[in-house]
């Protein structure tokens, strides 16, 4: 039961994100008719929401009937230290809503369901034409990356690497973090052309740009294409080789002198 009620509780905190109820109380509690007019909701269904959202503790409402945030309810804040705000509306919108409910399509033909449950369109076409969401996913995998750059160098123990390899990695934060922590290791950083310009940026003021391989990706690529080129790249360095995906890191030997 609190596994299906929780799909349903997630669905609508991602939708009262969205519209800004969080950052609405960010300066303190107010009535929902209050929260209402500022983020141009129903009065009587925002005060549902609430009712139900507070049961999951992200909203708490005080004796004189005002609502606030609560510990949780401010990390959805948008300007706070290490909001999540994004990455909840990204991870909910209405197209990934939309594909797991057509998961048993996945399960049956092995075939991925976000296209047949959007119009045909694959997931990056999908935020090529959402730009509020495209922002929100872009914005919400640089919040966990910088989660996991101060927590994977340490762990990972870098330097014992040649080379690491950041696939799909975003603004670059990652790599960046672990060639500080490695100053004789080299990266390789395998993304699309807009996300290699924005890592190629902060490579550069962190002085760390003449360390990497830029190799640029297409977005709707085959899953072999990413592995030729990555290890292509990988062969020029002859790297005891750490590749990164995401937030999922893969340790193996690369070249005959590792």
């Amino acid at each position: 039961m609190q596994i299906v009620q929780g799909a349903i509780a997630g669905k609508l905190l991602a939708v009262v994100t969205e519209a800004g109820v969080p950052d609405a109380l960010a300066a303190g509690p107010r009535r929902a008719a209050e929260i209402a007019t500022t983020c141009h909701l129903d009065p009587g269904a925002l005060s549902r929401a609430l009712r139900a959202l507070e049961m999951v503790g992200v909203f708490s409402q005080q004796p004189d009937g005002r609502w606030s945030n609560t510990e949780l309810g401010r990390t959805l804040v948008s300007d706070a230290p290490g909001s999540i705000r994004d990455y909840v509306v990204y991870a909910l919108h209405d197209g990934n809503w939309r594909a797991w409910q057509h998961a048993q399509l996945a399960l049956t033909s092995g075939r991925p369901s976000f296209p047949a449950a959007n119009d045909g369109l694959d997931f990056w076409t999908c935020l090529d034409a959402h730009p509020p969401v495209a922002t929100a996913f872009h914005r919400g995998l640089a919040s966990m990356a910088a989660v996991s750059a101060r927590a994977l160098p340490p762990i990972l123990a870098v330097d014992r690497f040649v080379c690491v390899a950041d696939i799909g990695g975003g603004n670059g934060l990652i790599l960046s973090a672990l060639l500080d922590a490695a100053p004789q290791t080299r990266g390789i950083r395998y993304d699309t052309s807009a996300a290699l310009a924005e890592a190629q940026a902060l490579l550069s003021a962190r002085g760390l740009l003449d360390r990497v391989e830029l190799v640029r990706a297409s977005r709707r690529g085959a899953p072999g294409d990413r592995t030729r080129r990555v290890d292509a790249a990988a062969r020029r360095n002859r790297p005891r080789l750490a590749v990164i995906v995401g937030r999922s890191v893969v340790r193996r030997r690369c070249g005959a002198g590792s």
